[in-house]
């Protein structure tokens, strides 16, 4: 064979082995994942399930096994990466706000309050609409084809049948033959703040967590959890079990606060938070609030990450920010500038009771573009709920500026 044949045949090979390697190690990411939700965070994965198993992830290339039942990849959502989405002209590519999830959605669907999109809703999305019955209104629930953001618009509740991906409808709509869909009972069954507040045993809250609004009974204590509208009862466990006194206060979530102060000039530019990965810190691990802090969630249950051999830690977590400046109208990116990248770490160690211990430290990780400085401070939590404060300041780096740009989550 000529020399130069032969060249290409062996680049060729270790290009298709190369490729080969490439494929094997992110299905061989996504089968790491025990977790269902660790898993769908991952855009190149999928949850399968079949009856008396646990569940599986596995990369959307791979093929079910025998009775198993994977997530549908149908429609926008079956698009499983930023090109084969782009190029469907009926679909466009997201990252949620709340939980940071990249995913595809249908071009008409109203996400501006939910996550940020490549393509804009179209000028006249009803254009195809049956002219006949011109003054039907656009179900904005039924524009939903996720389950995460559909729950986040507390008008809406999600619909399945098995065999079907499921789907949103408004919580006045009727499920179809065959569908179970959230139950509309008690105080869960108020899907208005009007309603809620009208019924003297419950009252009107709002996640720290996810950011969800829900209505809950006014008895429950949810101080730890959510910011409600009507104070908690003097003595809400009042009717608790003495023999179990602390069986509520396990279930407590740890939170850190968070408040970003941006002193920087941006020449017109928002600094942006944007969820950068995390290892075993919880979905979705970051939250916004009403007054411009934000909420680090942990999920101090999750034992999955062990510490390294040689440490003095059993258990390890952690997650990771960037601060980005950026114009609003930039919805590729194409301008961006990262300042900085933050990092959160948790360690984990068990007690003689059998409980874990976890403390939490930051730091800034190397490689900062020099055209700003970025620095943090551990200080003590200004609400009562959170475990720590933190305060990151973003400033020029030659010199501190009166300049204060807006503030948004990425």
């Amino acid at each position: 064979m000529h020399p130069f044949l032969l060249l290409i045949a062996l680049a060729s090979s270790k290009f298709e082995a190369a490729a080969a390697l490439e494929q094997q190690q992110h299905q061989d990411r996504c089968a790491t994942n025990s977790d269902m939700y660790q898993c769908h965070y991952d855009i190149e994965c999928i949850w399968c399930e079949k009856q008396r198993s646990h569940g599986r992830c596995m990369n959307w290339t791979g093929r079910p096994q025998a009775g198993e039942t994977c997530d549908p990849l149908v429609g926008c959502g079956g698009h499983r990466n930023q090109n084969q989405c782009d190029k469907n002209a009926k679909c466009k590519w997201c990252t949620a706000f709340t939980q940071g999830w990249p995913f595809c959605a249908n071009i008409t669907e109203d996400t501006h309050l939910s996550a940020s999109c490549d393509k804009p809703i179209p000028a006249h999305p009803m254009a195809a609409q049956d002219v006949s019955h011109p003054q039907q209104p656009l179900d904005r629930c039924a524009t939903i084809s996720n389950k995460y953001n559909c729950h986040y618009n507390i008008e809406c509740i999600w619909c399945e049948k098995q065999g079907s991906l499921g789907r949103c409808m408004n919580g006045t709509g009727r499920p179809q033959a065959g569908e179970t869909c959230d139950p509309l009972v008690g105080c869960g069954g108020h899907r208005t703040q009007n309603l809620c507040d009208k019924d003297a045993k419950c009252k009107w809250c709002t996640e720290f967590t996810q950011g969800w609004p829900f209505c809950a009974n006014i008895t429950e204590d949810t101080h730890l959890a959510a910011s409600c509208d009507k104070p908690n009862p003097a003595h809400p466990t009042a009717a608790q079990d003495v023999s179990h006194p602390l069986t509520t206060a396990a279930q407590e979530p740890t939170m850190l606060e968070l408040i970003v102060e941006n002193k920087a000039h941006s020449f017109g530019k928002s600094l942006y938070i944007a969820r950068g990965s995390s290892s075993c810190w919880g979905i979705p691990g970051l939250a916004p609030q009403m007054d411009g802090s934000y909420n680090l969630v942990p999920d101090e249950k999750n034992t999955v990450c062990p510490c390294s051999k040689g440490s003095s830690c059993d258990y390890a977590s952690s997650i990771l920010l960037g601060f980005n400046f950026d114009y609003s109208w930039d919805v590729l990116h194409k301008f961006e500038k990262q300042a900085a990248q933050v990092k959160w770490i948790g360690h984990g160690n068990r007690t003689k009771d059998g409980n874990i211990a976890w403390t939490y430290s930051c730091s800034t990780l190397s490689g900062s573009n020099p055209s700003w400085k970025v620095t943090y401070r551990e200080r003590p939590a200004k609400k009562s709920y959170a475990k720590l404060g933190y305060t990151v300041t973003v400033e020029d780096a030659a010199a501190a500026s009166n300049y204060s740009s807006s503030l948004f989550l990425m």
